[in-house]
């Protein structure tokens, strides 16, 4: 028997907080992190997003003894296939995505889930397009000068069909969605291993 830990549920507008139990894994969900950081004379920034997303989920799973956190890739030299075989053995690879690596970290994912299809792809940072935020100017002869205005785009959607290797993208701050992805890694396991 493995040991089960209460932890409070807050759900939005009920008060007082919903307990319920949940229970330990018996076998570790391994966890790829990854933010590739421009070099500036040798040197690297450290992955402050993806660290803060791994240090908020450790403080506040359940079990975070469940989870194995990999050691976090953030230099670009690596190639694809080398960034990608790191990651062959996890569960789950997490990218923070910016401007200077969105590329090279699309290709690591797009290979990360050649080799492990059955492996959850996560994507966040700045580059991960949202639709209720972000607009774009659309330039045509036809249009009339009131609909040059800004105009509202479907980013989202287009995003998930050009990239189908990602399961799942998350907008804004991504600690809570973060941990609550985590845990329900954790619920799904629990009912596997049932």
């Amino acid at each position: 028997m493995t040991a089960s830990k209460m932890i409070p549920l807050t759900v939005v507008g009920e008060s007082p907080p919903l307990t319920r139990v949940v229970p330990k894994l018996a076998k570790k969900i391994k966890v790829g992190l990854v933010q590739f950081n421009t070099s500036f004379s040798e040197q690297y920034y450290f992955p402050l997003a993806v660290g803060m997303l791994q240090s908020y989920a450790q403080k506040h799973l359940a079990h975070p003894e469940d989870f194995e956190f990999r050691p976090m890739i953030y230099k670009f030299p690596e190639t694809i296939e080398e960034t990608s075989e790191k990651l062959s053995d996890c569960d789950m690879a997490i990218f923070s995505s910016y401007v200077w690596s969105e590329q090279h970290s699309l290709a690591v994912a797009r290979d990360y889930k050649r080799r492990k299809p059955n492996g959850i792809v996560i994507f966040g940072g700045p580059q991960v397009p949202d639709s209720k935020k972000q607009f774009r100017r659309v330039r045509t002869t036809e249009l009339n000068p009131e609909e040059l205005h800004r105009k509202r785009m479907n980013f989202t959607p287009d995003f998930h069909r050009a990239y189908p290797f990602i399961d799942v993208a998350v907008h804004g701050e991504g600690e809570r969605i973060f941990k609550m992805i985590l845990s329900f890694q954790c619920k799904t396991r629990t009912n596997e291993e049932s």
